[in-house]
């Protein structure tokens, strides 16, 4: 009888995924219509909709980033794009889109210059998804253990040293693929960044209304988040500048 009852409550929670991926795909297509016939701000409330549930693909954020573009509301542009770059930032498209929402801004930011090989190991952790570093660790745990298979069942003196170098190559490779990928999900799971959202903000030298101005900050700017306290976050800009916030003026990415 329990297996009976376990099972049509497996059964019932399947269909229920199952329609709710399908009412949710159907949505994405109508809204994609929509943008193609340039009714921006109704593709904009669908999207919308869509990311709202959750766990929604890079292809929403992009898409609703698109939507977003064209009707000149580049902040939400960028904080949709930045989204979407979360999720997948090998994608050329969101890299290119981005760009050019963030010369709509007011604020151009210099970043502070990094000592390059820093700067380079940065730019590799951030090539890939952490899904996609996965993918690198199952190739190379594969091609790994394909030499090692080799390296034991062949007689050849030279094809054994060789494929025990190569197996040496590829499980070292999985290892720097295992903590990368572990880093990028770290990042990926953070959310400790944001997008100013209101038309300009001051940057306070403490968490309170009164506390002294030190710089302002306009729509679209990305800050790092560093603290919190009350109503109040800790950021930094690109140029390492350091300051308060209201919560009221972000947007979490």
């Amino acid at each position: 009888m329990r297996k009976a009852l376990y099972f049509l409550i497996a059964v019932f929670l399947f269909s229920s995924i199952s329609l709710m991926a399908k009412d949710a795909d159907a949505a994405f297509k109508k809204a994609n219509q929509l943008y193609q016939k340039e009714d921006y701000l109704a593709a904009v409330e669908l999207y919308e909709s869509i990311a709202k549930k959750g766990n929604c693909s890079y292809e929403v954020y992009y898409n609703l980033g698109n939507a977003y573009f064209r009707t000149e509301e580049f902040a939400r542009a960028i904080l949709n794009y930045e989204r979407a770059a979360k999720l997948s930032p090998e994608d050329s498209e969101i890299k290119f889109n981005l760009s050019i929402a963030r010369t709509k801004i007011v604020d151009k930011i210099e970043p502070i210059e990094r000592f390059f090989l820093v700067q380079a190991w940065n730019d590799l952790l951030n090539s890939f998804s952490s899904g996609s570093w996965g993918i690198f660790v199952v190739i190379a745990v594969w091609l790994g253990f394909a030499a090692l298979s080799v390296f034991f069942f062949t007689y050849r003196n030279s094809l054994k040293k060789l494929n025990f170098i190569f197996a040496l190559v590829f499980f070292s490779i999985t290892a720097i693929a295992i903590f990368f990928a572990s880093q990028k999900y770290e990042i990926e799971s953070k959310r400790n960044s944001a997008i100013i959202m209101i038309p300009s903000a001051y940057v306070k030298s403490s968490p309170d209304a009164g506390a002294s101005d030190l710089f302002i900050l306009h729509d679209g700017t990305k800050v790092e988040l560093l603290d919190e306290l009350g109503n109040w976050k800790k950021i930094r800009i690109e140029d390492g500048n350091i300051g308060w916030i209201s919560d009221q003026a972000i947007e979490i990415i």
